[in-house]
């Protein structure tokens, strides 16, 4: 209904009221890294003239809810931004071809995000006056680093740490340990993001090469390590694995916690028994 009034408005203002239509191919883009990416653009107007075309390039990163200019195109001109400037390759006669697409060269992680192409051609004031994109760059998984910590001795628990500190999307890791069929994660066979391995009241049977895996969509990269009994702790942990350890610990404490009151309880409640007995026998012996 707003729509319509408006459109009703804008018609009487104008005396006619055209539409205009912004599409692209591709609303969602893979890039790898250091690539350039094609952010294709094109409208269809009924106007027939675009001399009074306007268009304007936004980028929002994904972890930013505020949206960037990149690029304005406004009487003929175009102006890149700043941040841009050397990295963007601006349309060339976008009136006449109507395409508006633009190349943003070499890009990184940080280019990840909604891309916007706002198209505008007066009198055009009512369609799709606009386009989004989403681009993922995609990084292969840095070369992970593997550490040991806690105490490989028989009857302890130890954690196997793996982490790539490089990554788009991030990667997910798993543990595998030479001879075994299986893989070993902490959640039953399925990839993990932590990238830490508990192994549990160890025994001789759990000694052996372990390989961590780390993988995205980008590719895959790999450490291993040897657990033995004289393994050594390796040192401290990032805070992912930091926390998921600290997890661990909180876990154990609060059993044992919980056991140390539990025996507490019977042995108050023995000793009250025990108390009651004697104070019933000498009530006894004193009748």
């Amino acid at each position: 209904m707003c729509s319509t009034l408006r459109l009703a408005v804008l018609v009487a203002i104008v005396g006619c009221a055209e539409l205009i239509t912004v599409r692209t191919p591709k609303k969602h883009m893979d890039v790898k890294l250091g690539e350039n990416a094609l952010l294709e653009c094109t409208f269809e107007t009924s106007e027939d003239t675009t001399s009074k075309l306007s268009f304007s390039w936004d980028f929002a990163a994904t972890t930013s809810i505020a949206p960037n200019q990149m690029f304005v195109y406004q009487s003929g001109e175009s102006i890149i931004t700043e941040d841009y400037e050397g990295r963007l390759e601006a349309p060339v006669s976008p009136g006449t071809t109507k395409n508006v697409s633009v190349v943003l060269k070499n890009v990184q992680v940080t280019d990840s995000g909604l891309y916007t192409c706002d198209v505008n051609n007066f009198p055009d004031v009512e369609g799709t006056t606009e386009a989004n994109i989403k681009v993922t760059v995609l990084q292969e998984p840095s070369k992970p680093f593997c550490s040991i910590h806690g105490t490989s001795q028989p009857g302890h628990t130890v954690i196997l740490a793996c982490h790539s500190e490089h990554g788009s999307p991030s990667p997910t890791y798993k543990w595998t340990r030479e001879g075994d069929v299986e893989t070993k994660t902490t959640t039953d066979g399925k990839p993990v993001n932590t990238g830490t391995l508990s192994i549990e009241n160890v025994t001789e049977s759990d000694y052996g090469m372990y390989r961590c895996t780390s993988t995205n969509v980008a590719g895959t990269s790999i450490c291993e390590l040897k657990l033995h009994a004289d393994s050594t702790d390796g040192g401290p942990l990032n805070s992912m694995e930091a926390g998921y350890i600290a997890a661990i610990v909180v876990g154990v404490v609060l059993g044992l916690v919980l056991t140390g009151v539990a025996i507490w309880l019977i042995v108050r409640a023995v000793n009250a028994k025990k108390y009651t007995g004697v104070e019933q026998k000498e009530g006894t012996e004193m009748r």
